[in-house]
């Protein structure tokens, strides 16, 4: 999938590096992991720019950071582990370059969210139909593709995903207000 963006990516990627992910993990430097975890974290940056994501949550923990694209579906649970009251958590917005601090309630939340809609088309209902189904079926959930949003929201339950619950639950009222 090619995009066309009007924005230097490079410049953009440069900024999140420099003023982002070097800035907030400054406390790991001594860290033992912590080339490993940069250089995994700016490559999950460079591939979401390239691929037209621009929102993540950035955790830095005690021992090592975290990096979840919002563009995928995650469960807050993956914030519950011991200490974890104690991390900082960032929304990092690549884009128009902006961090806002969180509390690890609202990280949950934001990860509970699920993906924006704003990414896919607003064709006929069909077509968006078919471009939802195609990118819950594109994340590798489940050996049998789903074939409708009753499906997704199955995917979702079975494997205790509030984000694609609620993802689908706004595909569905989005649906609703098309022609």
């Amino acid at each position: 999938m090619n995009f066309y963006y009007d924005f230097d990516i490079e410049a953009v990627f440069n900024w999140v590096k420099e003023d982002f992910i070097l800035k907030h993990s400054a406390s790991l430097v001594n860290n033992p992991w912590y080339d490993y975890d940069i250089e995994i974290d700016l490559r999950l940056v460079k591939q979401a720019l390239m691929n037209g994501n621009f929102e993540f949550l950035y955790v830095v923990r005690d021992h090592g950071t975290m990096l979840l694209l919002l563009s995928e579906f995650h469960s807050s649970k993956y914030l519950d582990w011991e200490g974890s009251d104690n991390f900082d958590y960032y929304h990092c917005k690549i884009i128009s370059k902006q961090s806002i601090s969180l509390s690890k309630k609202a990280a949950g939340e934001l990860l509970d969210r699920g993906p924006l809609l704003n990414s896919f088309s607003a064709g006929s209902k069909n077509s968006y139909l078919k471009e939802i189904l195609e990118f819950v079926n594109n994340k590798g959930f489940n050996y049998s593709p789903a074939q409708s949003l009753f499906d997704c929201q199955r995917i979702g339950d079975e494997l205790n995903l509030p984000s694609m619950s609620n993802f689908i639950e706004r595909v569905k009222n989005h649906m609703l207000c098309m022609n």
